[in-house]
């Protein structure tokens, strides 16, 4: 089943001025016999930017360059563990990998937001259907749930619960709709007002952004509190370390796990969803992962020479 056609959801967000947004960064080192524990594991920050048809690529110091470009009205984004950036706009999911070349990977689908599972599999909101599809690696494409009103963004806690961000017609109305990996769908939280970002952090906390410029946190049994407020929230992601970045009015707040603000990036005036590349070092090539170690099959090989003429020179 595929989605078409824009409707008023796409213009109504493009017409408003929407957040500018940061990073939190990274690179990604792999030294012979280094611990991985020791590698750099920072994250890039990928930025969907409504207005100029961008991706923005933003490092670990708020400096930010185009990544990807022509991309129409770019709306919800995520990014796999090879580091390809997957961005949905009002009639396509593109597929652009590390290096800018970028593919069409499904065509006819609208979507504002968009999530990997752990296993690389992408489940993506369909907001004219009012379905949550999903997408193998090679593109296969499944119906994972039906029967939402508007469905804005998705993610997952560590249990494999999918938390879709139900926009409900706006207003007060928005809400949380949780689907287990079973498909079972239950109403986790209403009342939030036209809520568009969802974020879940490593404790299965669920935050909520809603544009008026707060954003809520619900625990995982579903009390609620205000996290922090700001300008207007859209696109919300946590980077390895806790922090919360999120989208505000031509800035990218960051919020510590604390609730401790500050700004991490500015000057991306269109900016309105957020993935964070993955926090995973990736080692050199020919290098081999031992335990919590990396090592390198040449200096594995060097080893094994020294040993040999070792025993032989006693």
């Amino acid at each position: 089943m595929m989605d078409s056609s824009e409707g008023v959801f796409a213009k109504s967000v493009r017409s408003r001025k929407l957040p500018a947004v940061m990073a939190v960064a990274t690179t990604v080192f792999a030294f012979t016999l280094s611990l991985i524990g020791n590698c750099a594991n920072g994250q890039t920050l990928f930025v969907t930017d409504i207005s100029g048809g961008n991706v923005y690529k933003i490092a670990p110091d708020g400096s930010h360059t185009i990544f990807a470009s022509g991309l129409g009205n770019p709306l919800g984004i995520a990014v796999d563990s090879l580091g390809d950036v997957f961005v949905s706009n009002t009639s396509s999911i593109f597929k652009i990998t590390p290096d800018g070349t970028k593919s069409t990977f499904a065509a006819g689908m609208v979507s504002y937001g968009m999530t990997f599972r752990s296993d690389g599999t992408l489940f993506v909101a369909g907001v004219s259907s009012g379905s949550i599809y999903e997408y193998t690696p090679a593109g296969v494409q499944s119906t994972f749930a039906t029967g939402l009103s508007l469905p804005f963004d998705v993610a997952f806690d560590s249990h494999g619960n999918l938390f879709e961000m139900d926009y409900n017609g706006g207003g007060s109305n928005s809400r949380v709709i949780k689907i287990t990996s079973g498909g079972v769908k239950s109403t986790f939280a209403t009342g939030l007002v036209d809520a568009q970002g969802i974020a879940v952090d490593a404790n299965d906390n669920v935050y909520v952004s809603e544009p008026a410029g707060t954003i809520v946190k619900y625990t995982p049994s579903g009390s609620s509190s205000t996290f922090g407020t700001g300008g207007g929230f859209y696109g919300m992601g946590f980077d390895s370390s806790g922090n919360l970045a999120v989208t505000d009015g031509g800035n990218i707040d960051k919020f510590a796990p604390n609730g401790t603000k500050s700004v991490f990036a500015t000057g991306i005036s269109g900016a309105y969803k957020m993935a964070f590349s993955s926090s995973s070092s990736v080692p050199e090539p020919g290098a081999i992962a031992l335990g919590a170690g990396v090592l390198s099959i040449g200096s594995l090989a060097f080893v094994r020479r020294r040993r040999r003429f070792l025993k032989s020179k006693s």
